[in-house]
C-alpha cells in the first residue's frame, strides 16, 4: 500500500459523496498489497482526513477480520450518500421556490414544468 498523502494513495477528504469512490480505490490497492480483512480495517482510516479517522477508529469492528461488515458501518454514518436518496428536503425546497408561480396554462407548459 502506499504511504497516506503520497503520489497514488488513495484520500478520503470527507466529502460523503466520494466515499464510494474511496472506498473502491482502497479495495483494488489492498488487493493488490494483500491485505487481510483485519489489516484492511486496521489502514483504511490512515487515508482520511482527521475528523472521519477519529470517527472511522471509534467504530465497532475497527481492527477485526470482516472488511464488508467494517466497509458497511463507515457507510452508514454518512446517511446522505444513500442512492435510494438522490435529493434532499432542501433541494426539494429549492425547486419548489424556483416553480411555484410558474404559469402552466398548456400542455406544453406542463411539459416544461
Amino acid at each position: 500500500m502506499p504511504f497516506p498523502g503520497t503520489r497514488g494513495a488513495p484520500k478520503f477528504d470527507g466529502t460523503p459523496s466520494d466515499l464510494p469512490d474511496f472506498l473502491r480505490d482502497f479495495e483494488a490497492l489492498a488487493a493488490k498489497a494483500n491485505l487481510t480483512e483485519e489489516a484492511m480495517t486496521e489502514t483504511v482510516s490512515k487515508y482520511a482526513v482527521k475528523k472521519s479517522r477519529k470517527l472511522w477508529e471509534r467504530l465497532p469492528g475497527y481492527g477485526q477480520p470482516n472488511w464488508n461488515a467494517y466497509k458497511e458501518r463507515i457507510l452508514r454514518q454518512y446517511p446522505q450518500i444513500d442512492q435510494n436518496r438522490l435529493y434532499s428536503k432542501n433541494d426539494l425546497a429549492k425547486l419548489v421556490r424556483k416553480v411555484h408561480k410558474k404559469k402552466m396554462k398548456t400542455l406544453d407548459h406542463f411539459t416544461d414544468y
